[in-house]
């Protein structure tokens, strides 16, 4: 399993090569943050690959994973001490945690 991080799953899904994640970790997660970066504003935007990233977390190899309570509070101070994104810090939170 791995955490991934938006680039990563928009770069391979733009490729056609989003399946290389499942090959080789099997599954996928990302956080609420991330899924809807790269799902729901690439299907705003009609992003190319955008399909294989929903079709991913319909059926169930990519998930969406909702950070509890501890994650949270990490995430923020992640956000807070450092240039990072709101993802890139639920990423590590989630990361970290796991």
């Amino acid at each position: 399993m791995i955490v991934a991080d938006a680039s990563v799953v928009i770069a391979l899904a733009k490729m056609r090569r989003l399946e290389l994640l499942k090959q080789v970790y099997s599954e996928v997660v990302l956080s609420p943050a991330l899924k809807s970066e790269v799902l729901d504003q690439g299907k705003a935007i009609l992003a190319r690959g955008v399909e294989q990233v929903e079709d991913a977390v319909q059926k169930g190899w990519i998930q969406v994973v909702q950070l509890n309570k501890k994650e949270k509070l990490l995430a923020g101070k992640i956000l807070k001490n450092s240039c990072l994104t709101g993802g890139e810090a639920e990423s590590l939170a989630l990361a970290h945690s796991w």
